[in-house]
């Protein structure tokens, strides 16, 4: 089941904390691991990590702005890929942060590295690639970034292409063929 209330409780501390900076500020969440949120091997679940990144990235929205432009405009949000890693086990009621950042923004899509950490152990690391739509698409992100008046100098600065989420690009467009094609099987 979602976790609505958790989202609720999350949406809400984010309104009350000090807006970002800027859209490329890291956003840092304290954590727990709930019953629901295990798996039958007793440790959080694959699924749920996904769930738990979607909080991040809503009180990141929330604490730049973004959610009133969706509401304005009548906009959504979609996850178009994930890539994870994970590395340790997170187990009942251990306490994590859920750390979340904006690290790069193409024509398109917005990309995010989010990472569950406990101490100096990152437990697992993952790159989604997000985007804002409308009953049209895909909106392309200069034109969020307008209606979020954050300046092309913020973009200039923060915005740099990273070589590993070109190489992910690169391959997902491959898988994206396969699929068209149906070569899987």
């Amino acid at each position: 089941m979602y976790p609505y209330l958790r989202t609720l409780f999350h949406l809400q501390r984010g309104k009350a904390k000090p807006p970002l900076e800027h859209p490329f500020q890291e956003s840092i969440l304290n954590m727990r691991v709930w019953p629901l949120d295990i798996d039958i091997f007793m440790e959080l679940n694959n699924g749920r990590y996904l769930t738990l990144m979607d909080i991040g990235r809503f009180e990141v929205g929330t604490r730049i702005g973004l959610f009133k432009i969706l509401k304005e405009n009548n906009w959504g949000l979609m996850v178009g890929g994930v890539s994870s890693r994970y590395r340790y086990r997170l187990r009942p009621f251990q306490k994590f942060k859920l750390h979340t950042r904006l690290i790069y923004v193409s024509d398109r899509w917005f990309y995010f590295h989010q990472s569950f950490r406990r101490g100096n152990k990152m437990h697992a690391s993952c790159l989604v690639r997000t985007a804002v739509t409308s009953k049209d698409g895909i909106v392309p992100t200069a034109f969020v970034a307008e209606k979020m008046n954050i300046p092309d100098a913020l973009f200039d600065k923060h915005n740099q292409p990273l070589e590993w989420i070109e190489t992910w690009e690169a391959s997902d467009d491959i898988h994206k063929k396969v699929m068209e094609e149906d070569l899987l099987f």
